[in-house]
């Protein structure tokens, strides 16, 4: 049995924001002798009382100085990364230290420009950002968690995963929308985290560019609360300068909502007014606009749906195929 935190992995991260003192003017995290340590660890959720400090009203800390210092040092859970996000509206971008580095992989560079990520990092010619996106959480609840049965060799295994054929689409029209990032993802399957070790993240999942093959890492520290929007760490590199044509595949309840809206108009008529809406002239299409081709296909799926029509391979028998012929 793994032994238990000393204290909540979200009661640490939540007190650890009030002190942006811990890193110094070059982005750097202080000293273990400097002493904002022993200020952190004197923080009232760092302290514990046994049965006889409650007596005599003092309390012991959970840390010491050098403790928390190397927690956050050695990124533990995470907990620098963290702090780098919250933090980085006034970190200096272009100093880096050595265990951040180390997050994203072995001899990297750092670049001033952060291009709206929280710090920059160049393997070769590409550069890498961690990015932060916002899910509300009316469009969380499209997508959360439901228990799948998955076969493993003779046995069946019941696992949370996002919303299968809704959650690739949410994630990628945020990411374009708050980012801009062109790509086409094709992401692999999730892992969710549910009511166990708070130290995991909550969400974690794979992808690549199904164009320009950027890999794509995203996770979440943990489950949003009522009403909340689902934060999301994205790790992926700066792709916008590169020209893309693929778009994102239209599939599950977005190609069946998308179907049922172009029946009250054309496919063509229908992208037209929405790229009106979204893009100026000259400008490139965003990969989340399906193609007319695929419109038109979502348009004839929901008029099969609505007369009932079967979808059957066999071109005599099926109704919606006899056109073609």
């Amino acid at each position: 049995m793994p032994r238990k935190p000393a204290i909540d992995n979200r009661i640490l991260k939540e007190t650890l924001k009030s002190y942006p003192g811990i890193f110094n003017d070059k982005g750097e995290l202080k000293s273990a002798s400097d002493p904002i340590w022993r200020e952190v660890c004197s923080h009232s959720s760092f302290q514990k009382y046994t049965s006889e400090a409650k007596e005599s009203g003092t309390s012991q800390g959970i840390f010491k100085p050098k403790q928390i210092h190397d927690y956050i040092f050695q990124n533990r859970y995470g907990l620098q990364t963290f702090l780098r996000m919250e933090f980085s509206s006034f970190l200096p971008q272009s100093n880096v230290t050595e265990i951040m580095e180390e997050l994203w992989s072995d001899r990297s560079t750092t670049d001033e420009d952060s291009s709206e990520g929280v710090f920059v990092h160049t393997q070769g010619n590409e550069p890498t950002l961690l990015w932060q996106i916002s899910i509300p959480y009316e469009k969380y609840l499209e997508i959360e968690p439901k228990t799948v049965i998955y076969n493993e060799g003779n046995c069946k295994k019941r696992r949370k995963v996002l919303k299968q054929n809704t959650w690739t689409a949410t994630i990628a029209d945020v990411l374009y929308k708050q980012h801009g990032i062109p790509c086409a993802f094709s992401f692999k399957r999730n892992k969710v985290r549910i009511g166990e070790d708070k130290t995991r993240k909550f969400i974690t999942a794979n992808g690549h560019c199904t164009e320009c093959k950027a890999v794509v890492h995203i996770s979440a520290e943990q489950e949003p609360d009522l009403g909340n929007p689902l934060i999301l760490h994205v790790r992926a590199p700066d792709t916008r300068p590169i020209p893309h044509l693929k778009k994102n595949q239209l599939r599950g309840e977005k190609r069946r909502k998308l179907g049922e809206e172009m029946l009250k108009t054309l496919p063509s008529n229908w992208r037209r007014e929405k790229l009106d809406s979204e893009i100026t002239f000259g400008e490139k299409e965003p990969p989340n606009m399906p193609s007319l081709r695929i419109c038109q296909d979502a348009r004839q799926e929901a008029v099969d749906r609505m007369f009932g029509t079967p979808k059957l391979k066999d071109p005599v028998l099926s109704l919606s195929d006899e056109k073609y012929s």
